[in-house]
């Protein structure tokens, strides 16, 4: 009985392995299904047309992977394929990749968006984080949108605000643009949330005379969070300073030349505060 039960794992092992996908496999896997995803929104280009190819469109889960298990490879196996796929762009130099290819990583990102693919943030990171990646944006505004507020989440933001040799004013940009407003809208339910929020205002206020923080949304974070900030020279000094910023685009340049107007044509004195890096008070 014994040896029946081996003979019995044996076999099942020897099956598992012989549906084992490589590496290699995988990735060819979902550049397939990219691929067709890709083919799909150019085929709609032209005369803004429907799908004319087989199967159901890749607005889907269900579409992207292709539904059931067709030679092998089993929906869910699919989607690990999707996923290895992710993971390899953070140490893959996207840069150097056909034009295609590049199209792929595009299309990758736009399915993580869609799909609210959560899951795969990790993988994102990595490439918004990669020295030879592409889409960097994109791949920010998921890290932003995927993440937790916590201190992690922090470190990443400053670490691409502060590389002005890493990373594009754009990308810098976007960085700070979407963590003030994940923090503007990120409600703590315990002192460590509070703490997390309190440190994050801090940074970007640490930050705040650089070009990629000088925007409106920051402004209103700090209004938000800091108290006595609105009728302060702190804010003064925050507008003007985004005036003068070579990269202020005409709406936040705009909007602090309001603000600017407001607080000196206010008729009273502007309070100094003592907030140090902008912890919330």
């Amino acid at each position: 009985m014994k040896t029946i039960l081996i003979l019995c794992q044996m076999a099942m092992m020897t099956t598992a392995c012989a549906f084992a996908h490589t590496d290699a496999e995988k990735n060819d896997m979902a550049r397939a299904m990219l691929g067709r995803a890709l083919d799909f929104s150019n085929d709609c280009i032209p005369d803004g047309g429907p799908w004319v190819g087989g199967g159901e469109p890749p607005f889907t889960w269900n579409g992207f992977l292709g539904r059931g298990a067709v030679d092998g490879w089993s929906q869910q196996d699919r989607k690990d394929a999707f996923a290895f796929y992710l993971s390899t762009l953070g140490t893959n130099d996207c840069r150097s990749l056909p034009l295609r290819e590049r199209e792929l990583v595009r299309v990758a990102l736009s399915k993580c968006r869609a799909f609210n693919f959560v899951e795969a943030a990790p993988s994102l990171k990595a490439l918004a984080l990669n020295p030879n990646g592409i889409c960097r944006v994109d791949a920010i505004r998921l890290v932003m949108q995927f993440y937790p507020v916590e201190d992690s989440l922090t470190d990443f933001a400053e670490m691409i605000i502060t590389n002005n040799a890493g990373y594009s004013s754009r990308e810098s940009g976007v960085t700070s643009g979407h963590y003030a407003n994940r923090l503007l809208s990120f409600n703590p339910t315990n002192a460590v949330q509070f703490a997390c929020r309190s440190r994050g205002v801090g940074m970007l206020y640490r930050h705040r005379m650089t070009d990629p923080v000088a925007t409106e949304i920051v402004d209103e974070l700090f209004n938000k969070y800091i108290s006595g900030y609105s009728a302060s020279s702190n804010r003064l000094a925050f507008a003007v300073n985004a005036i003068d910023t070579p990269g202020c685009v005409p709406p936040d340049k705009s909007y602090f030349t309001s603000v600017t107007n407001q607080l000196l044509s206010s008729g009273q004195p502007l309070v100094q505060l003592d907030i140090g890096e902008g912890e919330e008070e």
